[in-house]
């Protein structure tokens, strides 16, 4: 018979049993789960490794370069920092070759104010007077938009500066010109940060505003947008008339080596070629108008 000690000492046994036999379980579940999260985790890290193959990792040092185009040899080129943008001025023509910001994810929707006034910068040479656009058919036109510095009331102000202006028609500036810097504020919140590339087709004949400095009138504009952090990363770019523009802004959309035929800027230059290609040679608008 068993003795009440034997049945005790066999129900702790089974009871040690099963608590082992649990243990094995958990430690076996637990092996598993972390198996799971280890796994996830490399396939994490090798979507995001392939995906950095299909374009370029951007560290601050290229994204710098990358916000620096070539101009051709012999164009007059004073550049002036601003906060939030920089200018490419051309003091021979009195209007930017081109300027350049990063629009980033926190600058967007900015509540700074401005009343608006437009001033000459003495310190440059060839900076128009504001004066000199007056009953000239043209309105005075950013090149850096005045609501994308609205997140800095010094950057806002600096936008109002003659170095950053150029004549537009009343048509452009306040239709398809005004709504595609709309939809790049729109792709700055998507895609967290845009660099912006904006100025106008310099060429060698163009009519003039103003007497003082006959302040050229470009018959077109270009504006390139590339997002660094997409993945892959990607660029597009638009080139409008200065005139009643009045197809919808997709439509002006173009490739950036047609920018750089028209204008001799070379952009991204300081790319590996195949990345240059695969961003430059294509107007593809799918991957920024459909998401």
């Amino acid at each position: 018979m068993w003795s009440k000690g034997g049945i005790c000492n066999m129900a702790i046994r089974k009871k040690r049993k099963t608590r082992a036999s649990r243990h094995w379980k958990l430690h076996l579940l637990s092996g598993f789960w972390g198996s799971l999260v280890v796994g996830l985790l490399i396939a994490v890290i090798v979507k995001r490794h392939c995906l950095k193959q299909e374009g370029i990792a951007i560290n601050e040092r290229l994204l710098k370069e990358i916000c620096a185009p070539k101009l051709p040899a012999g164009i007059p080129d004073e550049e002036v920092d601003f906060i939030g943008f920089t200018v490419h001025f051309n003091s021979a023509h009195h209007v930017p070759n081109y300027v350049v910001y990063t629009l980033t994810r926190d600058h967007i929707g900015g509540k700074a104010t401005y009343d608006g006034t437009f001033y000459n910068d003495e310190s440059v040479d060839g900076c128009a007077m504001p004066l000199e656009y007056a009953k000239s058919g043209y309105q005075r036109g950013h090149m850096a938009p005045a609501a994308d510095m609205k997140w800095d009331a010094v950057a806002l102000e600096g936008s109002y500066a003659m170095l950053n202006i150029c004549p537009q028609r009343r048509q452009l500036n306040t239709g398809s010109w005004r709504k595609l810097e709309e939809k790049v504020r729109e792709w700055g919140q998507r895609d967290s940060m845009l660099v912006v590339i904006t100025g106008p087709v310099l060429t060698k004949q163009m009519s003039t505003i103003g007497n003082a400095n006959k302040i050229a009138v470009p018959k077109h504009f270009f504006k390139v947008v590339f997002a660094p952090h997409a993945q892959p990363s990607r660029a597009i770019a638009f080139v409008m008339p200065n005139e009643n523009a009045d197809k919808h802004y997709a439509q002006y959309a173009v490739s950036i080596d047609e920018i750089e035929r028209l204008t001799g800027i070379d952009f991204f230059h300081t790319l590996p070629e195949a990345e240059q290609s695969r961003l430059e040679s294509t107007s593809n608008t799918a991957p920024w108008f459909h998401f």
